[in-house]
């Protein structure tokens, strides 16, 4: 018991547990405990009192305990009459019910602190760590950790506490009984230690299931993740049945687990009433027929016998909620121990303020670990200020690693990437990535309106710089028309939009950024002619403004025809750069992709002169 309290400690040690949280707690345990105490012993001088028909100084005789209850009653004024020990039985009962009600609110008030923080912590913990990480975790074992274990843990971790109380209790009781008949108190205690120690089997088995109960929670959340995110596949390929049965498989797994488990707890349960009932009656038998103790003492130490039999069954369900959640604490401490190890530094000291001049990407190479060749090689490139500069070339060239460098999302191999003639290494993180903004090839919409939206990132937006923003990247006419305008909200993933429509939206949230950086990833994709040159014309809008720097990834080349500078990438590799005209003379990939586009569709180059001009 000694090493799960260990390592329960260890990891409520992760995340700084105050506990102070728990004084209040124990102490409304502790006074629970002396109200109940005082409650039973009050039954010992009414027994008495009904044994000996009120003669004090009888009854006074038969125990230290009732002379001095009695004393202390005559001393406040208070006789010891029959009505006034009931009385004091009675409110002593009221009164824990009272504080019983007190530390319920207080317990889940605990908890549900303490599961609010190891929350908070692991959520936060996944947003610091580096991106290598939140790409090979599995988010189906991440969510399970956050939403499922994770309360079993701090289950376990409150259950320290109150099984403290009730060893507490075990004392207190025991003690009692002490003082009434040692040899039968020996007796109890014999057996309740040989009950202990045949339970120890049940409790490995607990240990055992708990681990398998974590291990297909994390498996079905796993598994629900994937195929949630894919009806479109399933529906199509027809597979609604095979996977029906495969989650049918899973759920199966845990209800299987579940009984099995409940099995445990339940024979424990099962074996402990009838246990402390026969010893009861034994302890009747060698109490009147060999030591002759009297009815009242009899009566007594049977009540708290009684009252063992749920703190025994409670000492065993406790110990066995502990080790049934020995499962969901490895599940979560082993996702919070790599959260820890893969956390992202704060990077140098500098603030970053703005782009004055140039950014100068110098012999940049870099490759992902598991890859045994590298992803950029010897990468030399110069970003001006107020410029537009276009990434294009085949799948897999490289462009997207290198505009992941830019904001520190990876770390180079080797070479460097200055700002101004400062590397990148010795700036803050969070204002280098304030100062640069970025839109992925498949926006990415949370649960909010559009207006929170576009200045997601940007909380001093004003709504005439939102409004600005979605003009811009044509979104405004639609947004218009939604019910609520810019305060409608766009549901999960934003379902209500076309896709066309979600780039818009997502193009104006890049646009409303205070940064001096503008990365779009493909940024028409999903949009029609109009749209696209409605866009074309947003970038060429900010390029003459020369205040911002715009790097764009792209894949129809019309879109960038006019940028400052065309570079194109191949096996992680420059292959050419410059103009326009430039690469399209001296760099045969970019001429015959230029030619292609062009001849599948011959309204492009029309439309092209019409707005660029």
């Amino acid at each position: 018991m000694s090493l799960r309290f260990q390592e329960f400690y260890d990891f409520s040690h992760r995340f700084d547990f105050s506990w102070k949280r728990f004084i209040p707690l124990t102490a409304y345990n502790v006074t629970v405990l002396v109200f109940e105490s005082f409650a039973v012993a009050m039954l010992m001088p009414i027994m008495l009192f009904i044994e000996r028909r009120g003669d004090n100084a009888m009854i006074r005789h038969e125990s230290r305990f009732v002379e001095f209850l009695f004393s202390t009653l005559e001393w406040i004024g208070i006789g010891p009459t029959f009505a006034n020990l009931l009385i004091l039985a009675f409110t002593a009962t009221v009164l824990r019910q009272i504080v019983t009600y007190i530390k319920i609110v207080e317990s889940v008030r605990v908890l549900e602190g303490l599961l609010r923080q190891v929350r908070h912590g692991m959520f936060e913990r996944f947003n610091s760590s580096v991106l290598e990480y939140q790409e090979r975790v599995k988010i189906g074992e991440f969510v399970n950790a956050v939403v499922v274990e994770a309360r079993r843990t701090v289950i376990g971790i409150t259950v320290f506490v109150e099984l403290a109380v009730l060893i507490l209790m075990l004392i207190v009781y025991v003690s009692m009984l002490v003082t009434i008949s040692p040899f039968l108190t020996a007796v109890v205690v014999l057996l309740m230690l040989a009950i202990g120690i045949g339970m120890r089997g049940l409790m490995r088995r607990t240990v055992s299931e708990s681990r398998m109960v974590a291990e297909r929670n994390t498996a079905m959340l796993g598994f629900l993740n994937e195929r949630l995110a894919a009806p479109r596949l399933i529906r199509l390929c027809g597979m609604e049945r095979m996977e029906a049965d495969e989650f049918h498989g899973f759920v199966r797994g845990q209800e299987e687990t579940a009984v099995a488990i409940r099995k445990t707890t339940g024979i424990g349960e099962v074996i402990v009433e009838p246990a402390v009932a026969g010893t009861g009656f034994m302890l009747i038998y060698i109490a009147y027929e060999v030591l002759n103790m009297p009815l009242a003492s009899i009566s007594v130490f049977l009540f708290i016998m009684l009252r063992l039999l749920p703190l025994a069954k409670g000492f065993i369900t406790l110990r066995q909620s502990i080790l049934s959640g020995i499962g969901s604490l490895e599940v979560a401490d082993r996702v919070v121990r790599n959260l820890d190890k893969a956390k992202e530094g704060m990077g140098g000291p500098r603030r970053f303020e703005k782009i004055r001049d140039e950014i100068h990407i110098d012999n940049v190479s870099f490759s992902y670990p598991e890859s045994t060749r590298h992803a950029l090689s010897n990468i030399n490139l110069r970003l001006k200020r107020g410029t537009a500069v276009a990434l294009v070339g085949p799948s897999g060239g490289g462009k997207s690693t290198l505009v992941d460098l830019l904001p520190r999302l990876r770390t180079p191999l080797a070479g460097n990437i200055k700002i101004d003639g400062i590397s990148v290494e010795e700036f803050n993180l969070l204002s280098l990535r304030r100062g640069i903004a970025f839109a992925p090839q498949l926006p990415q919409i949370f649960d909010v309106t559009v207006s929170q939206h576009i200045s997601y990132g940007r909380a001093d937006a004003d709504e005439a710089q939102i409004k600005r923003a979605a003009s811009l990247a044509g979104a405004s006419d639609f947004i218009v028309a939604m019910p609520k305008g810019y305060q409608t909200r766009l549901g999960p993933s934003a379902l209500q939009l076309s896709g066309g429509q979600k780039q818009r939206i997502d193009l104006a949230r890049v646009l409303a950024a205070d940064a001096g950086l503008l990365i779009f990833d493909e940024p028409t994709s999903n949009l029609d002619n109009e749209s696209e040159a409605v866009f074309r014309r947003a970038l060429q809008t900010l390029r003459q403004e020369g205040e911002k720097t715009v790097l764009v990834i792209a894949h129809r080349l019309r879109l960038i025809e006019w940028a400052d500078q065309i570079v194109v990438m191949n096996g992680g590799r420059i292959e050419a750069a410059g103009t326009h005209d430039e690469v399209f003379a001296g760099c045969r990939w970019y001429r015959d992709a230029y030619t292609h586009e062009i001849k599948s569709d011959p309204t492009v180059r029309s439309e092209h002169k019409k707005y660029s001009a």
